[in-house]
């Protein structure tokens, strides 16, 4: 048998590191980072605990790298929102159900209660305290552009801009916290619902 090439190694490496972070993901989501053991990712991730060790060094690397990704996959959805040839309301209302649809769903949710851990909790690694500090107020700084446009042109309630992006995130995140409580069918509220919140109504 002839030996592995390196793009091969390469691929199975990338792999296992993608096997043991989306375990560690799970994990760290329902149980939070304190109480989940390296013992417990290499379980979750059908891995030997030594393996563990080859991909990441701490848990606090695996952590972090899991807030990064999470951060960068969730402003994407607002960058890209931001940029779509549609008025203030309707890019509000795509950016919504974006994070219906992906958010409350599969391992989205799992993304959305890491983040919360991240963003409140004085236990996490240095290094994300770091990143959160940086990425500080960007969430409001992709929203609330697009709420003073819809304000501007009479789409959108007129109320102090960055409380209505605020009220917004407190829904968003709100129902990450409700998640493993509601009925999804049933409960889960639609874009529109939450569009309502903010839509100027017509005289």
């Amino acid at each position: 048998m002839s030996p592995r090439t390196e793009a091969a190694n390469q691929q199975i490496r990338k792999e296992r590191q993608r096997n043991i972070l989306d375990a560690a993901l799970k994990l760290f989501a329902i149980k939070g980072l304190s109480a989940t053991k390296i013992s417990d990712i290499a379980v979750e991730a059908n891995l030997s605990y030594g393996l563990i060790y080859h991909y990441f060094n701490t848990k606090d690397q695996i952590f972090t790298e899991l807030v990064k990704e999470a951060m960068k996959i969730s402003i994407n959805v607002f960058k890209q929102g931001s940029k779509l040839p549609v008025g203030p309301l309707e890019k509000i209302k795509i950016i919504t159900e974006k994070i219906i649809d992906d958010g409350y769903s599969g391992r989205g949710v799992y993304y959305f209660l890491l983040m919360i851990e991240a963003a409140n909790s004085d236990i996490v690694p240095a290094e994300v305290k770091k990143f959160r500090e940086r990425r500080k107020g960007i969430y409001h700084r992709l929203l609330t552009p697009i709420i003073i446009e819809g304000q501007r042109i009479g789409e959108i309630i007129e109320e102090e801009p960055v409380r209505l992006a605020t009220a917004y995130f407190a829904l968003i995140k709100g129902l990450a916290l409700l998640y493993p409580r509601i009925n999804l069918a049933k409960e889960l509220p639609t874009a529109e619902i939450v569009l309502n919140l903010f839509k100027k109504k017509r005289d």
